[in-house]
């Protein structure tokens, strides 16, 4: 899996969960999953995994390829406070999203609609 993705995300970042596309889109969606239940140091080494893994997939080359990365951080620990401080990792670039499993559905939706505009 992950073939067509880009090197800078293929061979740096941690191992992707699951690629999808969505509908007629042209895009490979990628999915970084970590679900974190309670707070602690074992479970700062998640976090952490999050972090190195945003950050080794950014590239300073351009990308041919149309492609999504979501980053998805479920479960109590990834509070608002931690979605912030991750979110940061990834500010200004525009195919890297943090969101909540239950949000997917509605950012698949409204990149949809986006696209579909032009």
């Amino acid at each position: 899996m992950g073939e067509d993705l880009p090197d800078s995300i293929r061979k740096k970042s941690k191992s992707m969960d699951f690629k999808f596309n969505y509908k007629d889109l042209k895009t490979d969606f990628y999915v970084f999953h970590k679900y974190t239940k309670e707070s602690g140091g074992a479970q700062d080494n998640q976090k952490n995994d999050v972090i190195f893994s945003m950050q080794s997939a950014k590239s300073p080359y351009p990308c041919e390829k149309n492609f999504v990365v979501f980053y998805i951080c479920d479960g109590e620990y990834y509070d608002e406070q931690k979605m912030n401080e991750l979110n940061n990792h990834i500010n200004g670039i525009s195919n890297f999203y943090l969101i909540k499993s239950e949000n997917l559905e509605k950012c698949l939706k409204k990149y949809y609609n986006y696209f579909n505009e032009y």
